[in-house]
């Protein structure tokens, strides 16, 4: 009996040892994939310059896929009242599909609940942000 509890014990911690060691194994694993794509690596990550006819086609439709432009007049930037607890910031945007159809994009995002202390840096920081998100 105690040999058995004692083959046991070994068994159980060679299959501890060689877990860890997999799990570490595992771990390193992951993280050369997670540091390949913490830098653009042109010769890795450079698909889209290659010749091949169907990146050609898909780099061309993505060029022609339409973006949100800003309105000329009427409401951009819309804040919600300061008497709600959680308050919200709406960016509006209009997009016109090859003169198809039109239609308005409203993009909700949390205030930050530092706002009220120092709402100018804010103010600017979500204007710079709403005038420049889809300008390429």
């Amino acid at each position: 009996m105690v040999v058995v509890d004692i083959f046991y014990l070994l068994e159980k911690k060679r299959i501890k040892i060689i877990m860890l060691n997999l799990f570490m194994y595992l771990m390193e694993d992951v993280w050369g994939i997670i540091k390949s794509y913490m830098y653009h690596n042109i010769k890795i990550h450079g698909k889209h310059l290659k010749n091949d006819p169907y990146i050609i086609q898909y780099n061309q439709v993505i060029k022609n896929i339409p973006k949100p432009t800003v309105p000329i007049n009427g409401p951009r930037i819309i804040f919600t009242s300061a008497k709600k607890s959680i308050r919200f910031i709406r960016f509006v945007y209009h997009l016109d599909v090859f003169f198809l159809w039109k239609r308005t994009i409203v993009e909700h995002q949390l205030l930050n609940e530092d706002y009220d202390e120092d709402c100018m840096t804010h103010d600017s920081l979500y204007r710079q942000e709403y005038f420049n998100q889809y300008t390429l």
